[in-house]
């Protein structure tokens, strides 16, 4: 497992979300993580294909595809960042960013001042699905948030917001009618979050988590034209 950066809590602090694999019998989306080295470089996949980029205050930052080489990484950091119970495991997590309906983008510094070594800011998950969204008598295609997770010394410093920005562009992009999530209602800071983004309430779960904690089901409806996102850092995220 991964140290904890020094004065994080490591736990469901974060301003994100995730769904839960216990109470669906699928993998389910989470949020907040921590500041995590490649693992050995010898392991290392060909390198993938940048999606987006941005200047934050933390340091340059690039999304790029997930690779099975940082499955050891991304799963240290979920156990970091969720008690266990909700965390996933090695083999659920696998799963879950394996699956042929779902997409990860993986946030990565790149400074120059860390000797060219890359460091994972976080992470996210959606998965092409068929719900039944607010405004539709049946089923409809919709991207379902399983995880964001950004490590703490890079929250509020836009990476929240540029892997928003990708999945807004993501569900654009696959030409679904909305983007849904659910997230614990005892967390107010991603409540906040996804409401800076236009996401509404449309429903609660109860016991959602372990049978212990209700979720809120969110929803955004999506344009037939790309969404504007604000710029990298303007969400405070």
């Amino acid at each position: 497992m991964l140290p904890e950066v020094p004065g994080s809590t490591g736990r469901l602090d974060g301003v994100f979300t995730r769904c839960c694999s216990r109470a669906t019998g699928l993998l389910a989306p989470r949020c907040s993580t921590v500041w995590c080295s490649r693992h050995d470089p010898r392991t290392r996949a060909p390198q993938p294909r940048v999606l987006l980029q941005a200047l934050s205050r933390v340091s340059p930052v690039a999304l790029r595809d997930y690779t099975e080489a940082d499955l050891p990484v991304l799963h240290a950091l979920d156990q970091v960042c969720f008690p266990p119970g909700i965390a996933y495991s090695y083999a659920e997590l696998r799963s879950f960013l394996h699956h042929p309906s779902s997409s990860t983008a993986v946030a990565c510094s790149t400074s120059a001042s860390q000797n060219g070594e890359e460091h994972i800011l976080g992470f996210a998950v959606v998965r092409s699905v068929r719900r039944r969204l607010r405004e539709s008598p049946s089923p409809a295609p919709a991207l379902h948030i399983l995880t964001i997770d950004v490590a703490p010394e890079a929250r509020r410093r836009g990476v929240g917001g540029l892997l928003m920005r990708w999945m807004l562009q993501k569900g654009t992009a696959l030409n679904l009618q909305s983007i849904v999530l659910e997230v614990s209602i005892e967390n107010h800071a991603a409540q906040r979050f996804y409401r800076h983004f236009g996401f509404e309430v449309t429903g609660t779960i109860p016991g959602y988590y372990n049978g212990l904690t209700d979720a809120l089901e969110l929803e955004l409806r999506l344009d037939p034209v790309a969404p504007a996102a604000p710029a990298a850092g303007a969400t405070g995220e």
